[in-house]
């Protein structure tokens, strides 16, 4: 019983009444899947995002930039030029998948969690092994 209530608190799901904290997403998360207006698509692979406090750094934009975040409620407000805003669908300790319009256009995203262990080849890109949760 212990483990569920645990696990239920420490787990976001739509119109869950647990509070996004920015404790709860930091850390790195690599794009595992995306949908764009309903159909898979591969235009985001690569993407990334790694979230510090207030700071994010990810590569949404082609480049790769840091620039300042927050939390409301349950969306993640990505304070760059465009301000974007990411619903969250899921959080838990492995999986963050969100939704928004990027240019009008809907798009799932489904992210997993980055640690440490990872290993990236000899160019810097990420190799699967038990690195991503």
């Amino acid at each position: 019983m212990f483990f569920f209530v645990a696990y239920s608190y420490g787990c976001v799901q739509p119109d869950s009444n647990v509070e996004v904290t920015p404790k709860m997403i930091t850390g790195t998360w690599i794009l595992d899947s995306a949908l764009r207006d309903g159909t898979p698509t591969e235009s985001l692979d690569g993407l990334f995002y790694t979230f510090e406090q207030k700071k994010v750094v990810s590569n949404i934009t082609g480049d790769t930039n840091e620039t300042m975040f927050e939390i409301q409620g349950s969306k993640i407000v990505h304070l760059n030029d465009d301000s974007m805003v990411y619903q969250i669908e899921t959080l838990n300790d492995s999986i963050l998948k969100v939704s928004s319009n990027i240019h009008n256009i809907p798009f799932e995203l489904k992210f997993r969690k980055f640690d440490s262990t990872t290993s990236t080849d000899e160019h810097g890109d990420l190799q699967e092994s038990d690195g991503l949760k």
